[in-house]
This record gives C-alpha cells, structure tokens and sequence, in this order.
C-alpha cells in the first residue's frame, strides 16, 4: 500500500510540474497517461517492473506494478516529451 502513495504522489508532481509550465500561455497537454507506449523503465536491481493500463477516472490510465525481490532499490518510470521552452522558462513549485 505505501508503494502505491509512492506512485500517487510522483504522478501528482508530475502532472502539476506541466500544469505549472503551460498555466500562462496556452494549454498544451503532453500526454493523456492513457497508453503505455513512450514510457521507460528506470530501475535498480532487484527491482521488478511492469507497466499496463486500467480504469481511470476518466477513460484510463497508466498503471505501474513494482515488486522489490531483494528488499531495497529503486523503481520508476520516464517518458521524453517534446517541449520547446523560451530563454526565459520558469519552473515554479
């Protein structure tokens, strides 16, 4: 269960990191975290990973399945997304 809050919470930072970017021009959505093709696996060893899709809110979502098999590492997944910034981006938190 605490690895699922782990997962709620990357996903919540995410989403607002782009809300924030686009917030004063206009609305460009990236990805719909509908489809689990373009996204990347980052992981340590002994860190099991798989990715696939199930019910959202609204439509569906990314779900993303860990299993740490020697205790500790780390598990996450990337997704590159094309994005022309201007000289003068701002990342706010």
């Amino acid at each position: 269960m605490m690895g699922y809050f782990w997962i709620k919470a990357f996903l919540a930072v995410l989403v607002g990191l782009f809300s924030t970017v686009f917030s004063w021009g206009q609305t460009i959505s990236l990805d719909e975290f509908e489809k689990t093709e373009g996204w990347y696996f980052i992981q340590s060893d002994g860190v099991d990973l798989q990715l696939s899709t199930d019910k959202g809110r609204t439509g569906k979502a990314i779900r993303f399945d860990y299993d740490f098999t020697q205790g500790t590492g780390y598990g996450g997944i990337q997704k590159l997304f094309p994005i022309d910034l201007p000289e003068n981006y701002e990342f706010t938190f």
